[in-house]
């Protein structure tokens, strides 16, 4: 991740920071990234160290609602007519699918829980939810909502780190940072216990329908 922030930093270094042309390039490299499965977090934090945390929470959210329809519609209208041979290709979403299955047919929670794995591209994820039957409105809504706790999160560091370097500044940001940690870790554990519920009832569903 180190690497990849001090790519970006440096792509962006030659726009002035008041410019609507950097967020025009912060919005392209975000998108571009998740098109081609690239980590996209260091984006969140260079747009709180950029604009600070409401400013930066907007942009950056913005840029990664819009990645992530890039993704679902690529995966939906262009990869669905070759599906097989880019599964085959594809290594992430290959695993992606055959190790999901069940999750994918979750509707909305499943997006809850690929957005809430660090392990998973969260915007590069699109490509393998544009493959299934998932209303763009559905994958969408969810994904923003879903998004916005770790977003607060890696925006609030990208503007602590800057307050703390140019304007020594962090007891206010080290707050809310806690808060939205909390917050974060509650909306995790409540998604998983809601996950485990529904796993445990699709295969009672399954063994009675096994019995019948």
């Amino acid at each position: 991740m180190a690497a990849s922030l001090q790519f970006v930093q440096s792509l962006l270094a030659n726009f002035d920071d008041g410019s609507p042309l950097l967020v025009a390039a912060y919005v392209a490299l975000h998108v571009a990234f998740a098109v081609f499965f690239l980590p996209c977090s260091p984006f969140t934090v260079i747009a709180g160290a950029l604009w600070g945390v409401w400013p930066g929470l907007a942009i950056s959210s913005g840029a990664a609602l819009l990645a992530s329809a890039a993704t679902f519609f690529i995966g939906r209208t262009v990869v669905a007519g070759h599906a097989a041979r880019f599964i085959t290709r594809s290594r992430f979403i290959r695993r992606s699918s055959e190790a999901m299955k069940w999750v994918f047919s979750m509707g909305w929670k499943s997006v809850l829980l690929m957005q809430g794995n660090p392990l998973v591209p969260a915007s590069s994820i699109g490509y393998v939810f544009g493959l299934t039957g998932m209303n763009p409105r559905t994958y969408l809504v969810t994904t923003y909502l879903a998004a916005l706790p770790l977003q607060a999160v890696l925006v609030t560091s990208g503007a602590m780190a800057r307050e703390a370097v140019m304007l020594h500044r962090v007891h206010g940001y080290v707050v809310a940072g806690m808060c939205v940690a909390t917050g974060l870790v509650a909306i995790w554990m409540a998604v998983q216990h809601r996950l485990r519920r529904a796993e445990v009832a699709a295969r009672e569903e399954g063994v009675s329908a096994e019995r019948n």
